[in-house]
């Protein structure tokens, strides 16, 4: 998986972001909240992970991989089709959970 670094906090509301400090991920979130001088953001409480303020004063950087870089699933896991054996279902773009009949 393949990091990039973001320098504009303010569009990632809603992301899922891994926090660094001196090249180390500390945390990976969702972004709660970004402040309007995009200097503090906050991540969403997680489990035991309480909300947490992230400033970039305090030398925090903010990375994220793109969604576009992903593979996409489909609802099952992906392979690439010449990774196939013979047997295997085929994996197609039909989504079932709309009703939509997918084939084999």
């Amino acid at each position: 998986m393949t990091y990039h670094k973001q320098d504009d906090w303010l569009p990632l509301t809603g992301e899922t972001v891994q926090i660094r400090i001196n090249g180390r991920a500390v945390r990976t979130g969702l972004v709660d909240a970004v402040t309007i001088d995009n200097q503090i953001l906050w991540l969403a409480s997680d489990g035991v992970h309480q909300r947490r303020m992230i400033s970039k004063a305090d030398g925090y950087e903010v990375w994220m991989t793109y969604k576009w870089e992903s593979p996409p699933t489909f609802g099952r896991q992906w392979r690439r089709p010449d990774a196939w054996a013979p047997g295997d279902a085929r994996i197609t773009a039909c989504d079932e959970t709309r009703g939509e009949k997918c084939e084999q």
